[in-house]
C-alpha cells in the first residue's frame, strides 16, 4: 500500500470495481420499479417473499456502495499521503546524511581569527540549512502517523523511517548547537 506505484495501482481497481457498481445500478432501479408490476400478478405469500428478497438485495446493493466508497475515500487519501511522504523523505533523507558527515568532519575551532571567522560562518549556514528543511521534517511526521493508521501492518515500515529521520535531525540540531 505504501508505494506509490501500488497505491496507484490499487485506486484503479477500486475505480474499475466502482464501475461495475455502477453497472449494476440500472439493473437494480429496473427491478425496483418493475417490483409492483411483478407482484400485481403474485399471491400474498409471493409478493411477502420478493418484497423480503428485495428489500434484503436494495440492502445488501447500498451496503456494498457503500463500502466501495469508503475504500475509494481511503485509497485517494492514501494516495496523497504517500506521495507527500516519499517525495519529502527521498529530498530530506540526503541532506540529512550529507550534513551529519560535514558535522562529523568539521575541525575543532580555530585560534586564528579569519579561520575562526570563517567556522562561525560555516554553523551559521548549517543553522540556516536546518531551519529551511524543519518543514520537511513536519511533513514527514505529520504523514508518516497518518499512514500508519491507514494501514498498521504496512505502516510500521514507514514508521521506522519517519522516526529515524527525526531521530537524525533532532542529533544534528543538538550537534549544531554545541558548536
Amino acid at each position: 500500500l505504501f508505494r506509490s506505484d501500488q497505491t496507484m495501482a490499487q485506486l484503479q481497481a477500486q475505480k474499475a470495481f466502482t464501475m461495475e457498481i455502477l453497472r449494476h445500478k440500472d439493473v437494480m432501479d429496473q427491478l425496483v420499479a418493475s417490483a409492483d408490476e411483478i407482484m400485481s400478478s403474485c399471491t400474498e405469500e409471493e409478493k411477502h417473499s420478493i418484497k423480503d428478497k428485495l428489500g434484503s438485495l436494495v440492502t445488501r446493493y447500498d451496503t456494498v456502495c457503500h463500502l466501495n466508497a469508503e475504500r475509494s475515500l481511503q485509497l485517494e487519501r492514501a494516495q496523497s499521503l504517500v506521495s507527500q511522504f516519499w517525495e519529502t523523505y527521498e529530498e530530506l533523507c540526503p541532506w540529512l546524511t550529507d550534513t551529519e558527515h560535514v558535522i562529523a568532519q568539521l575541525p575543532p575551532p580555530a585560534l586564528e581569527y579569519e579561520t575562526l571567522k570563517e567556522q562561525q560562518e560555516e554553523i551559521r549556514q548549517l543553522r540556516e540549512l536546518i531551519a529551511e528543511h524543519k518543514p520537511h521534517i513536519d511533513k514527514m511526521n505529520k504523514t508518516g502517523p497518518q499512514l500508519l493508521e491507514l494501514s498498521p501492518r504496512e505502516g510500521f515500515s514507514i514508521q521506522e523511517k519517519y522516526v529515524a529521520a527525526d531521530a537524525l535531525f533532532s542529533q544534528i540540531k543538538e550537534d549544531v548547537k554545541k558548536l
